[in-house]
């Protein structure tokens, strides 16, 4: 086992080390040395050793969360009422389709692709199309219309 490294003082990005903390043990039972980190936000977390002298952990996670606070600030004076996974382009997990707002359904034996949308708490319909790429077009002619800013999206 190699010689602990004294780390207290010592600053790694926004994160000063404070002291040593109790060791943590992973589930496969491997002891992790641990360091009771400042933030220079004011915040204090225990770090993993590794991490913290790669240079892999250098806050507690206010420049992260200062970043998404921002980004919901922003998306919910524009679209109040609508959730930011219904304002971008990637399908959900369950979509068969690969676009968003757009599903297949069939009807009279033949497949249609439906459009739809939600925005601040109602469903628009874009109708049904035969091909694939003519439901896109709706849907973009659709967005233009219900979104404001659709483009700066």
């Amino acid at each position: 086992m190699p010689a602990l490294i004294d780390l207290t003082g010592q600053t790694f990005g926004h994160l000063t080390v404070i002291g040593r903390a109790p060791d943590r043990f992973t589930k496969s039972g491997l002891r992790r040395t641990q360091w009771h980190c400042q933030c220079d936000c004011g915040r204090t977390i225990n770090v993993d050793s590794q991490p913290l002298r790669r240079g892999e952990q250098k806050s507690c996670g206010h420049d992260r969360l200062g970043g998404f606070q921002r980004y919901i600030k922003k998306h919910m004076t524009e679209t109040p009422g609508t959730s930011l996974a219904q304002l971008n382009d990637r399908p959900p997990t369950t979509n068969k389709t690969g676009y968003r707002n757009i599903s297949y359904c069939w009807k009279n034996g033949k497949l249609y692709y439906r459009v739809e949308l939600q925005y601040q708490r109602q469903q628009y319909h874009g109708g049904l199309f035969l091909t694939l790429e003519a439901a896109i077009k709706a849907r973009d002619e659709l967005r233009r219309k219900v979104w404001p800013n659709y483009k700066d999206k």
